[in-house]
């Protein structure tokens, strides 16, 4: 029995595990540094930044450190104007062009807005020049929003409602199976330490409590960690299910892996 509900447990945290790589694939990590100039002064690198849509990065765009924030705050309020606008039209028409300024910098131009000009740091980034880049860049967004504009229809969130209805009844039934067990095997635990007389009897019994205290120590750290990857995963995919809740779900998983990241980022500084 409770081989068999440990199994459960481990399927149910596997399943989570497999529905998420989506969500943490798209993940956007604000700012995300890329130091492209050895520059005097940590002013004066380049770095860059995910302009998103929904939580999903959409495309990166690049400056000095001292200017990326003005830059990226004014291009995510046009993209943001932009999508907010086109979700509210009726029509599903929706214009995205490469255009080219007096002095032959390529701009991306959402339903005659214009909305990024690529710079020669854009297209260092990505290895690119510019004009390929502003192409990728707008079959991206032609793309990814006509896709957030049908998850706004009443037909997709009406579906995701019903998967993640079906998904929360998952996670309480699969909480409600691992308290069960718990608790009978707590019960089965007292019921085996039964008095003993002789003096190698206690010892036995000793024995048999270190060890029956040992395997519950470990069951309990198990059984936290199923509950945690129950509620905690199945949380997460729901919320990534709808566009409204999914930044709030990338947020989470970027608190969540921020001091990884951190860990990671010293081990290279010791290393260097």
């Amino acid at each position: 029995m409770r081989l068999r509900v440990l199994t459960l447990a481990g399927l149910i945290t596997l399943a989570i595990l497999v529905v998420m790589p989506k969500a943490i694939a798209q993940t956007p990590f604000l700012p995300k540094p890329e130091p492209k100039t050895s520059l005097s002064g940590s002013n004066t690198t380049m770095v860059s930044a995910c302009v998103q849509l929904d939580g999903s990065c959409m495309f990166e765009i690049t400056a000095r450190r001292t200017e990326l924030p003005s830059r990226l705050r004014s291009t995510q309020q046009i993209l943001t104007q932009i999508s907010h606008n086109y979700f509210q039209a009726s029509a599903s028409d929706l214009s995205v062009q490469v255009r080219q300024t007096k002095d032959l910098k390529p701009v991306i131009v959402v339903n005659n807005q214009p909305l990024l000009t690529i710079t020669d740091e854009d297209a260092s980034l990505q290895k690119l020049d510019n004009l390929t880049l502003a192409g990728q860049i707008a079959r991206d967004l032609q793309q990814n929003l006509k896709r957030a504009k049908q998850e706004r229809q009443p037909k997709f969130l009406i579906r995701e409602a019903k998967i993640s209805g079906a998904t929360g009844l998952l996670m309480i039934v699969s909480s409600w199976s691992l308290i069960k067990w718990r608790r009978r095997d707590k019960k089965h635990l007292s019921q085996a330490m039964h008095p003993t007389s002789t003096a190698i009897q206690a010892l036995i019994k000793k024995l048999t409590q270190q060890q029956q205290q040992n395997l519950k120590e470990v069951q309990e750290r198990l059984f936290q960690l199923a509950q945690v990857a129950i509620w905690g995963g199945g949380t997460l995919i729901i919320l990534n299910r709808f566009p409204y809740t999914r930044s709030l779900s990338f947020g989470i998983l970027n608190f969540l892996q921020y001091p990884l990241r951190r860990s990671e980022e010293r081990r290279v500084g010791e290393r260097v």
